[in-house]
């Protein structure tokens, strides 16, 4: 009985040691994700900005064609940004309500100001280009 009991402690330590193994691994995949939507909506962005500057290189001034495709791009750019913060704060929040995987988010990226200072340099991009 002794012997079962002690069995049963190991499986339990053990288990609980996966389960937080596996919370760590979830919440770094988010992670990653969410920065893969990040390098995505900076390359977009990189591309509007870098048509208006490879154009005002070659010529002159960019014309309303240039103009309206680097506006599509820095907003496809912002649009993918928005919508990857989104889906990470979403999965995030299902990921700390679970029953298992509550516990300690200490290293967790700090979303909240990734996202207001990547968010204010793209308003600024869009804004510069227009005016």
């Amino acid at each position: 009985s002794i012997d079962r009991e002690s069995r049963m402690e190991d499986y339990s330590n053990q288990l609980s040691s996966q389960v937080a193994l596996a919370a760590a691994k979830t919440r770094l995949a988010n992670e990653r994700t969410f920065l893969a939507w990040v390098r995505t909506s900076l390359k977009m962005f990189g591309i509007g900005y870098g048509v208006l500057i490879v154009r005002s290189y070659l010529f002159a001034d960019a014309d309303w064609f240039d103009r309206m495709i680097s506006f599509v791009f820095q907003s496809a750019g912002m649009s993918f940004f928005i919508i990857g913060a989104f889906r990470y704060d979403v999965v995030r929040r299902k990921i700390s309500g679970m029953k298992h995987f509550v516990g300690d988010h200490e290293g967790e990226v700090p979303i909240v100001q990734v996202s207001v200072v990547l968010g204010i340099a793209m308003i600024a991009g869009v804004l510069n280009m227009i005016f």
